[in-house]
């Protein structure tokens, strides 16, 4: 609706895994909540990503540890082109406060989806600032094998062993789609009452979270 709440319908719902689900139910609690008076703001942020200064992010979040696994195994999807929607966590930190603190942000559910970047970018970063350590790229129809096969039982990124095999990377002839995720009302709030410009991640951000990244051990061509 206007306030950014979204409802969904049975079937949207069946199509839905177990933690989509889950979400879609507790938003739904709180949109009663607040059409019977409660006091409640959601805001509802997309895969946060690494500081747009200093390229610090969690090295455990899912993203690096799938190339983490990437530069163990030495291998890559070939033309890959996975579209990432992040929001930097520093852009994210200030608006959560600005948005939480503001009078009016009572009964809004705030959504925030990323302006879209290829999976490349990371790839292409990875690459320039670690030359060799990807030894070969295969065909997205042999990537889950080949992670489940080759993936080091010892790495950081085991735990995720099952997700990262199940990556989509590439999406054929790819066109980009229109977000379901309405944003609108949430950066006309924000411009308008928070005084807060609208975000947008550019590549030299994620090129920023690999140098990070290298620069403090966690990718290195010693992982290969």
């Amino acid at each position: 609706d206007s306030n950014g709440w979204i409802t969904l319908a049975s079937n949207d719902m069946n199509l839905k895994d177990g933690y989509g689900q889950a979400k879609a139910v507790v938003e739904q609690i709180l949109y009663t909540a607040s059409t019977l008076g409660a006091d409640i703001v959601v805001i509802r942020p997309c895969t946060i990503s690494a500081d747009t200064r200093t390229g610090y992010s969690n090295l455990f979040d899912f993203i690096n540890l799938l190339l983490l696994a990437e530069v163990e195994m030495g291998c890559m999807v070939e033309n890959a082109d996975l579209q990432l929607h992040f929001i930097p966590v520093d852009y994210c930190s200030k608006a959560i406060v600005a948005l939480a603190m503001h009078p009016d942000s009572g009964g809004h559910c705030f959504n925030f989806y990323g302006n879209g970047l290829s999976i490349s970018c990371l790839h292409n970063g990875l690459v320039q600032r670690l030359p060799d350590v990807i030894k070969r790229k295969i065909e997205q129809n042999n990537w889950k094998q080949y992670v489940l096969k080759n993936l080091p039982e010892n790495s950081p990124a085991w735990r995720m062993k099952e997700q990262i095999a199940s990556m989509i990377f590439t999406s054929g002839n790819f066109q980009q789609e229109k977000s379901g995720v309405r944003i609108e009302m949430t950066k006309d709030f924000l411009e308008k009452k928070c005084n807060m410009n609208w975000f947008e991640v550019t590549e030299q951000d994620l090129i920023k979270s690999i140098e990070y990244m290298i620069d403090v051990g966690f990718l290195s061509r010693r992982s290969s």
